[in-house]
Protein backbone atom coordinates (compact mmCIF):
# COMPACT_ATOMS: atom_id res chain seq x y z
CA UNK A 1 0.00 0.00 0.00
CA UNK A 2 1.48 3.34 -0.66
CA UNK A 3 0.59 4.48 2.58
CA UNK A 4 3.16 2.94 3.93
CA UNK A 5 5.51 5.55 2.93
CA UNK A 6 3.56 8.31 3.75
CA UNK A 7 3.73 7.35 7.45
CA UNK A 8 6.01 10.04 10.07
CA UNK A 9 8.97 7.85 11.41
CA UNK A 10 8.69 8.09 14.76
CA UNK A 11 12.54 8.24 15.77
CA UNK A 12 12.20 12.09 15.14
CA UNK A 13 9.81 12.13 18.25
CA UNK A 14 12.93 12.01 19.87
CA UNK A 15 13.49 15.14 19.35
CA UNK A 16 10.38 16.58 19.88
CA UNK A 17 9.48 16.47 16.52
CA UNK A 18 5.91 15.26 16.10
CA UNK A 19 4.26 17.12 12.79
CA UNK A 20 5.55 17.81 8.96
CA UNK A 21 5.52 21.79 10.45
CA UNK A 22 7.63 21.01 13.59
CA UNK A 23 9.73 19.08 11.15
CA UNK A 24 10.27 21.56 8.33
CA UNK A 25 11.14 24.33 11.01
CA UNK A 26 13.84 22.61 12.77
CA UNK A 27 15.03 19.78 10.27
CA UNK A 28 15.09 21.83 7.01
CA UNK A 29 17.83 23.58 6.45
CA UNK A 30 16.83 26.29 3.72
CA UNK A 31 20.21 27.08 1.02
CA UNK A 32 20.59 31.08 1.23
CA UNK A 33 23.04 32.36 -1.13
CA UNK A 34 24.00 35.79 -2.70
CA UNK A 35 23.75 36.34 -5.87
CA UNK A 36 27.34 35.16 -7.03
CA UNK A 37 26.40 32.11 -6.47
CA UNK A 38 25.30 30.01 -9.94
CA UNK A 39 21.91 28.98 -10.17
CA UNK A 40 23.11 25.62 -10.73
CA UNK A 41 24.16 25.30 -7.22
CA UNK A 42 21.19 26.97 -6.29
CA UNK A 43 18.95 24.11 -7.79
CA UNK A 44 21.24 21.41 -6.87
CA UNK A 45 21.01 22.35 -3.04
CA UNK A 46 17.29 22.86 -3.50
CA UNK A 47 16.86 18.89 -3.86
CA UNK A 48 18.87 18.45 -0.53
CA UNK A 49 15.93 20.70 0.84
CA UNK A 50 13.68 18.27 -0.35
CA UNK A 51 15.63 15.07 1.07
CA UNK A 52 15.79 16.72 4.55
CA UNK A 53 11.92 17.48 3.86
CA UNK A 54 11.06 13.94 2.89
CA UNK A 55 13.16 12.15 5.65
CA UNK A 56 10.01 13.16 7.88
CA UNK A 57 8.66 10.01 6.57
CA UNK A 58 12.17 7.72 6.32
CA UNK A 59 15.19 9.09 8.89
CA UNK A 60 17.98 7.53 6.88
CA UNK A 61 17.08 10.01 4.06
CA UNK A 62 18.68 12.76 6.20
CA UNK A 63 22.28 11.41 5.48
CA UNK A 64 21.08 11.29 1.95
CA UNK A 65 21.04 14.91 2.20
CA UNK A 66 23.87 15.18 3.57
CA UNK A 67 25.49 13.12 0.92
CA UNK A 68 23.69 15.24 -1.74
CA UNK A 69 24.86 18.46 -0.16
CA UNK A 70 28.46 17.61 -0.08
CA UNK A 71 27.99 16.58 -3.53
CA UNK A 72 27.09 20.19 -4.73
CA UNK A 73 30.15 21.54 -3.33
CA UNK A 74 31.76 18.95 -5.87
CA UNK A 75 29.61 20.76 -8.90
CA UNK A 76 30.31 24.34 -7.50
CA UNK A 77 33.92 23.82 -7.59
CA UNK A 78 33.84 22.57 -11.24
CA UNK A 79 31.53 25.24 -12.10
CA UNK A 80 33.92 27.72 -10.60
CA UNK A 81 37.14 26.19 -12.40
CA UNK A 82 35.00 27.07 -15.58
CA UNK A 83 34.24 30.34 -14.69
CA UNK A 84 38.29 30.98 -14.02
CA UNK A 85 39.26 29.19 -17.17
CA UNK A 86 40.54 26.15 -15.10
CA UNK A 87 40.36 22.83 -17.33
CA UNK A 88 38.20 19.78 -15.88
CA UNK A 89 39.84 17.48 -18.84
CA UNK A 90 43.58 16.98 -19.41
CA UNK A 91 45.12 14.59 -22.59
CA UNK A 92 46.86 11.67 -21.91
CA UNK A 93 50.08 10.72 -23.63
CA UNK A 94 47.77 9.32 -26.08
CA UNK A 95 45.77 11.88 -26.36
CA UNK A 96 42.70 10.57 -24.67
CA UNK A 97 41.09 12.92 -22.58
CA UNK A 98 40.36 12.39 -19.30
CA UNK A 99 38.79 13.92 -16.48
CA UNK A 100 41.06 16.21 -13.75
CA UNK A 101 41.03 14.55 -10.40
CA UNK A 102 39.69 17.03 -8.15
CA UNK A 103 42.53 17.68 -5.62
CA UNK A 104 44.50 19.21 -8.67
CA UNK A 105 40.97 21.84 -9.95
CA UNK A 106 40.58 22.97 -6.24
CA UNK A 107 44.62 23.73 -6.04
CA UNK A 108 43.95 25.23 -9.40
CA UNK A 109 41.78 27.30 -8.04
CA UNK A 110 43.55 28.85 -4.90
CA UNK A 111 47.06 28.75 -5.40
CA UNK A 112 47.69 31.55 -3.26
CA UNK A 113 48.70 31.24 -0.09
CA UNK A 114 46.57 33.61 1.75
CA UNK A 115 43.79 31.30 0.74
CA UNK A 116 45.41 28.59 2.65
CA UNK A 117 42.70 27.71 5.27
CA UNK A 118 39.98 27.96 3.01
CA UNK A 119 42.26 25.76 0.65
CA UNK A 120 42.18 23.06 3.16
CA UNK A 121 38.23 23.26 4.59
CA UNK A 122 37.59 22.46 0.66
CA UNK A 123 40.11 19.56 0.87
CA UNK A 124 38.52 18.67 4.08
CA UNK A 125 34.71 18.24 2.12
CA UNK A 126 36.87 16.67 -0.75
CA UNK A 127 38.01 13.49 1.54
CA UNK A 128 33.88 13.54 3.09
CA UNK A 129 33.03 13.16 -0.47
CA UNK A 130 35.58 10.39 -1.64
CA UNK A 131 33.99 8.52 1.75
CA UNK A 132 30.70 9.04 0.46
CA UNK A 133 31.27 8.15 -3.26
CA UNK A 134 33.06 4.93 -1.77
CA UNK A 135 31.21 3.59 1.16
CA UNK A 136 31.97 0.38 3.12
CA UNK A 137 29.21 -0.06 5.09
CA UNK A 138 25.46 0.94 5.16
CA UNK A 139 25.06 3.47 7.93
CA UNK A 140 23.16 6.52 9.10
CA UNK A 141 22.99 9.17 11.61
CA UNK A 142 19.80 11.07 10.63
CA UNK A 143 20.06 14.91 12.06
CA UNK A 144 22.88 14.23 14.71
CA UNK A 145 25.36 16.58 13.42
CA UNK A 146 23.99 16.07 9.75
CA UNK A 147 22.30 19.67 10.19
CA UNK A 148 25.65 21.04 11.47
CA UNK A 149 27.34 19.76 8.70
CA UNK A 150 24.73 20.95 5.90
CA UNK A 151 24.67 24.68 7.31
CA UNK A 152 28.53 24.11 6.63
CA UNK A 153 27.87 23.76 3.28
CA UNK A 154 25.70 26.52 2.47
CA UNK A 155 28.39 28.56 4.12
CA UNK A 156 31.14 26.88 1.88
CA UNK A 157 29.27 27.32 -1.60
CA UNK A 158 28.77 31.12 -0.36
CA UNK A 159 32.67 31.69 0.16
CA UNK A 160 33.44 29.55 -2.63
CA UNK A 161 31.86 32.16 -5.27
CA UNK A 162 33.18 35.45 -3.62
CA UNK A 163 34.61 37.85 -5.84
CA UNK A 164 38.17 37.88 -5.63
CA UNK A 165 38.27 42.14 -4.14
CA UNK A 166 35.98 40.43 -1.71
CA UNK A 167 38.31 37.59 -0.64
CA UNK A 168 41.25 40.11 -0.51
CA UNK A 169 39.48 41.85 1.65
CA UNK A 170 38.70 39.10 4.22
CA UNK A 171 41.82 38.17 4.66
CA UNK A 172 43.67 41.69 4.91
CA UNK A 173 40.73 42.31 7.76
CA UNK A 174 41.98 38.80 9.15
CA UNK A 175 45.69 39.36 8.95
CA UNK A 176 45.45 42.62 11.00
CA UNK A 177 43.50 41.32 13.50
CA UNK A 178 44.67 37.69 14.26
CA UNK A 179 48.23 38.95 15.76
CA UNK A 180 46.18 41.59 17.61
CA UNK A 181 44.01 38.76 18.84
CA UNK A 182 46.97 36.13 19.71
CA UNK A 183 48.94 39.18 21.69
CA UNK A 184 45.93 39.51 23.61
CA UNK A 185 44.92 36.03 24.51
CA UNK A 186 48.86 35.60 25.87
CA UNK A 187 47.51 37.40 29.31
CA UNK A 188 44.98 36.93 32.04
CA UNK A 189 41.68 37.94 30.56
CA UNK A 190 38.25 39.73 31.64
CA UNK A 191 35.19 40.40 29.78
CA UNK A 192 32.78 43.73 30.50
CA UNK A 193 29.21 43.79 29.73
CA UNK A 194 25.89 45.86 30.48
CA UNK A 195 25.68 43.21 33.47
CA UNK A 196 28.46 42.40 34.55
CA UNK A 197 32.30 41.44 34.65
CA UNK A 198 33.92 37.97 34.66
CA UNK A 199 37.30 36.11 33.68
CA UNK A 200 38.09 34.37 30.51
CA UNK A 201 40.08 30.86 30.29
CA UNK A 202 40.84 32.76 27.35
CA UNK A 203 40.19 33.36 23.17
CA UNK A 204 39.45 30.16 21.29
CA UNK A 205 39.24 31.04 17.73
CA UNK A 206 37.66 34.17 15.70
CA UNK A 207 36.54 35.14 12.26
CA UNK A 208 34.93 38.18 10.12
CA UNK A 209 31.21 37.51 9.36
CA UNK A 210 29.93 40.07 7.25
CA UNK A 211 30.74 43.75 8.77
CA UNK A 212 30.84 41.68 12.36
CA UNK A 213 34.20 40.16 14.49
CA UNK A 214 32.86 36.70 16.13
CA UNK A 215 35.02 35.16 18.47
CA UNK A 216 34.29 32.43 20.61
CA UNK A 217 35.14 32.49 24.28
CA UNK A 218 35.76 30.74 27.28
CA UNK A 219 34.34 32.15 30.52
CA UNK A 220 36.34 30.82 33.67
CA UNK A 221 34.40 28.15 35.97
CA UNK A 222 34.10 29.70 39.64
CA UNK A 223 34.82 26.21 40.69
CA UNK A 224 36.73 22.79 39.31
CA UNK A 225 36.10 19.54 40.54
CA UNK A 226 36.18 15.91 38.45
CA UNK A 227 35.80 12.23 38.55
CA UNK A 228 36.97 8.80 36.92
CA UNK A 229 33.46 9.44 35.08
CA UNK A 230 34.09 13.35 33.75
CA UNK A 231 34.00 16.93 35.34
CA UNK A 232 32.55 20.39 34.88
CA UNK A 233 34.17 21.22 31.30
CA UNK A 234 33.45 24.93 30.54
CA UNK A 235 31.38 25.69 27.55
CA UNK A 236 32.72 28.36 24.63
CA UNK A 237 30.24 31.48 24.34
CA UNK A 238 30.11 33.23 20.80
CA UNK A 239 30.22 37.01 20.79
CA UNK A 240 29.06 38.83 17.49
CA UNK A 241 30.78 42.64 17.77
CA UNK A 242 30.04 45.38 15.28
CA UNK A 243 32.16 48.33 15.09
CA UNK A 244 34.68 46.50 16.68
CA UNK A 245 38.08 47.86 17.46
CA UNK A 246 41.19 45.59 18.43
CA UNK A 247 44.55 46.03 19.97
CA UNK A 248 47.04 44.29 21.64
CA UNK A 249 45.32 44.82 25.09
CA UNK A 250 42.00 45.00 24.42
CA UNK A 251 39.36 44.39 22.16
CA UNK A 252 35.67 46.15 21.79
CA UNK A 253 32.29 46.44 19.84
CA UNK A 254 28.92 46.47 19.91
CA UNK A 255 26.44 43.70 20.17
CA UNK A 256 23.21 43.39 18.01
CA UNK A 257 20.84 44.86 20.72
CA UNK A 258 23.53 48.14 20.83
CA UNK A 259 25.61 47.63 24.04
CA UNK A 260 29.23 47.71 24.92
CA UNK A 261 31.72 44.82 25.03
CA UNK A 262 34.88 45.16 26.78
CA UNK A 263 37.63 42.47 26.38
CA UNK A 264 41.01 43.35 28.04
CA UNK A 265 43.95 42.35 30.00
CA UNK A 266 43.70 42.50 33.83
CA UNK A 267 46.67 42.55 36.34
CA UNK A 268 44.78 42.26 39.23
CA UNK A 269 46.73 39.22 41.67
CA UNK A 270 43.28 37.81 42.28
CA UNK A 271 42.54 37.30 38.87
CA UNK A 272 46.00 35.92 37.77
CA UNK A 273 45.88 33.22 40.94
CA UNK A 274 42.41 32.22 39.09
CA UNK A 275 43.69 31.68 36.28
CA UNK A 276 47.10 29.73 37.55
CA UNK A 277 44.78 27.91 39.79
CA UNK A 278 42.68 27.12 36.30
CA UNK A 279 45.43 25.98 34.41
CA UNK A 280 46.85 23.78 37.15
CA UNK A 281 43.59 22.15 37.25
CA UNK A 282 43.40 21.43 33.67
CA UNK A 283 47.12 20.07 33.70
CA UNK A 284 46.50 17.61 36.61
CA UNK A 285 43.82 16.08 34.19
CA UNK A 286 44.98 12.37 32.69
CA UNK A 287 44.78 12.09 28.73
CA UNK A 288 41.84 11.05 28.44
CA UNK A 289 40.10 13.91 30.43
CA UNK A 290 42.40 16.71 28.34
CA UNK A 291 41.30 14.81 25.09
CA UNK A 292 37.50 14.68 26.07
CA UNK A 293 37.86 18.82 27.27
CA UNK A 294 39.91 19.69 24.08
CA UNK A 295 37.63 17.82 21.91
CA UNK A 296 34.45 19.15 23.19
CA UNK A 297 35.55 22.76 23.02
CA UNK A 298 36.35 22.43 19.35
CA UNK A 299 33.29 20.86 18.22
CA UNK A 300 31.27 23.17 20.17
CA UNK A 301 33.01 26.25 19.28
CA UNK A 302 32.84 24.94 15.34
CA UNK A 303 28.86 24.16 15.66
CA UNK A 304 28.46 27.51 16.90
CA UNK A 305 30.62 29.85 14.48
CA UNK A 306 29.42 27.74 11.53
CA UNK A 307 25.40 28.81 12.51
CA UNK A 308 26.37 32.35 13.18
CA UNK A 309 27.73 32.20 9.89
CA UNK A 310 24.52 30.30 8.63
CA UNK A 311 22.66 32.67 10.04
CA UNK A 312 24.14 36.04 8.68
CA UNK A 313 23.31 34.65 4.90
CA UNK A 314 19.69 33.74 6.50
CA UNK A 315 19.05 37.13 7.07
CA UNK A 316 20.83 38.92 4.13
CA UNK A 317 19.48 36.62 1.46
Amino acid sequence: MAEEYYQPDSRWEMHGITSKELHKEHAVIKGYFHEGVPEDVVKEFTTTEYLMAHAYYYWPMYDEALTKSIFTVEVAIKLKAIQNNIPLKFKTKKGKKRDRRLVDIINDLFPNESYSEFLDELHKIREHRNMKAHPKHHGFAGPNGADHYIRYMVNTLNKLFWSEKKFIAYNKEVEKISPRLKSLNDGVLKLEDKERAYLLAGLNSFDIIGESLVISVLPMRVEYHSSKEGFNSESPKILSLRKYHVTMKECTGYLSDGSTITISVTDKLENINAKEERDTYIEQLNDSQKMVFYQSLNVQTSYEMIKVQYDYYRQKY
